[in-house]
């Protein structure tokens, strides 16, 4: 972090990983030695979280962090979630901000994360970007959530539209918290994804001054 004159750092351990280290009792005790470390330093320690018994980082952990990335993607895929779901719904965005909320996070410190990427079930490839949908199905495609049709042992692609992206920004931005995005790099290439978002988040920022 010195020597690149980086910002600060990312906690991304998850799932059975993290709860194993939890569990040994060496979770919280290295986050807060971190960002002891950090904050020295005039820097920031941020965590990527799921929101699922197992995956959240521990709530001792909780005040050390400047920022918790809510990773609010991935509810389906090949061999989890419900068959012909959604990998990332409006609904779920709202459920996941809330319960960190609960937790006492100030929304502040959260950063809502929507994804740049959709997950293909059935005869599709798992994993697409903004981009790919765009290429391979035309650009009126990136009006819907879907490509095909959800159904268990459907073929569809899952993933966020621009207009969802905008809703959701807008729902991060009322609520007083930050986006994250998984990850840039999938958008399109004119950056309409992250345009759409940002829109969004200002809409949502200026309706909760107001």
């Amino acid at each position: 972090v010195d020597r690149y004159g980086l910002d600060g750092l990312d906690v991304d351990l998850e799932g059975e990983l993290m709860t194993n280290i939890d569990n040994a009792g060496n979770y919280t005790p290295f986050v807060r030695e971190l960002a002891t470390a950090l904050h020295r330093r005039g820097k920031i320690l941020t965590a990527a979280t799921g929101s699922y018994p197992g995956g959240m980082v521990p709530d001792a952990s909780l005040p050390y962090f400047d920022l918790i990335g809510i990773m609010s993607y991935d509810q389906g895929g090949p061999t989890w979630g419900t068959p012909g779901g959604e990998h990332s719904t409006y609904a779920q965005a709202e459920t996941d901000l809330a319960l960190w909320i609960r937790k006492g996070v100030p929304a502040s410190k959260l950063a809502l994360g929507v994804p740049f990427y959709g997950r293909g079930f059935g005869s599709y490839p798992e994993g697409w970007s903004l981009q790919d949908i765009a290429s391979q199905f035309g650009d009126r495609q990136l009006d819907r959530d879907v490509v095909g049709q959800r159904c268990g042992g459907c073929s569809y692609i899952t993933y966020n539209g621009l207009p969802t992206l905008g809703q959701k920004g807008e729902l991060a931005g009322a609520w007083g918290a930050g986006v994250m995005v998984w990850e840039v790099g999938q958008d399109l290439t004119d950056g309409r994804g992250i345009r759409r978002l940002v829109h969004g988040y200002r809409k949502g920022r200026s309706h909760a001054r107001q």
